[in-house]
């Protein structure tokens, strides 16, 4: 079963990086989902179920450039 418990393994699609932060774009089930990391600890894991693989991208790429911050 993937992360959220579905049927479909979790696949990892990209990883976007740039020290000391990092996302990692996933496909299961449901659609997508972004894991954000800073220091190597997982800060959280977002839902882009409904969007597009480039929206989830787009998620990753402003996380680590420091647009997005949780």
């Amino acid at each position: 079963m993937g992360v959220y418990g579905h049927d479909m393994v979790d696949k990892q699609m990209h990883t976007f990086r740039r020290d000391p932060r990092y996302a990692e774009v996933y496909l299961n089930s449901k659609g997508f989902y972004v894991k954000l990391y800073e220091a190597n600890v997982l800060v959280e894991t977002r839902e882009a179920y409904g969007h597009s693989e480039s929206w989830a991208e787009s998620m990753a790429e402003n996380w680590v450039d420091g647009v997005l911050n949780v």
